[in-house]
């Protein structure tokens, strides 16, 4: 075999390798950019529409923003705090409220839980009516919780109707994907649009409570309420007038 065959043959396997090595390049390329959901178009800096749920196209697919079943429920019950998405870290303190028709509620409040990505239950608590509920009309409610769990991902809450009879055709939800992160201090400071987190530090949120008489009880988050429930609980919003009740007497 002559010289000029032996470097023919030498030149198509170096150019066989060169070409292995680009096409393989292109392919990890192409799996590092393959896009699944919406998350993934927006750090991939496509364009988001301005819709609700958004949308993101990467001009070949278009991802909608899962907000669970939220406009299908929302002539039964409406959710303020958290909004889909939101992000609550471990061992913080949130107020959870809304409103829901009146049929939600049984005895005036209604369960509801935090679930893993896998549906295992993170943490189940109540949430209970700031009104008359015995009503076809909306009623608004509350709660405040500690989310007490070690575990770190995707997550959904899921807002239960109240169904003493067991039947299943009573059985309502509504369900809001949230996501549930460590408490480090990169990550203590959460969104503007992340759940309501009541601070445990801030004196204004604990002024000193009214003087009660006639058998009056004072609630609220902020002591800002006076009723004959013990228990009656609010959200946790600061107001500067709430600062006065702390010379009014609750009676």
């Amino acid at each position: 075999m002559n010289k000029k065959i032996i470097g023919l043959i030498i030149a198509l396997v170096v150019l066989v390798i060169i070409l292995g090595i680009f096409m393989s390049q292109e392919e990890q390329e192409g799996e590092t950019l393959r896009i699944t959901n919406f998350e993934e178009c927006v750090e991939a800096g496509f364009p988001v529409m301005e819709s609700y749920p958004e949308q993101c196209s990467d001009g070949e697919e278009t991802y909608t923003r899962d907000i669970g079943n939220e406009i299908e429920k929302s002539d039964l019950i409406r959710l303020d705090n958290p909004r889909p998405g939101d992000t609550l870290f471990h061992n913080q303190s949130y107020a959870l409220s809304g409103e829901a028709r009146g049929h939600w509620f049984f005895e005036a409040s209604f369960p509801f839980q935090i679930l893993s990505n896998e549906g295992d239950e993170l943490f189940a608590h109540y949430a209970t009516a700031q009104g008359e509920w015995m009503t076809e009309n909306f009623v608004p409610f509350t709660t405040e919780f500690t989310l007490d769990t070690e575990y770190v991902g995707p997550a959904t809450l899921v807002l239960k109707r109240d169904n003493p009879s067991g039947l299943p055709e009573n059985d309502d939800e509504l369900i809001v994907p949230v996501v549930i992160s460590e408490n480090t201090e990169a990550s203590a400071t959460p969104r503007e649009s992340d759940f309501d987190l009541i601070p445990e530090d801030d004196p204004r949120d604990a002024p000193e409570p009214p003087v009660v008489s006639g058998g009056c009880f004072v609630g609220g988050c902020s002591s800002q309420i006076c009723s004959e429930n013990p228990d009656m609980m609010s959200t946790c919003e600061w107001r500067e007038e709430y600062g006065c009740y702390a010379n009014a007497t609750c009676e």
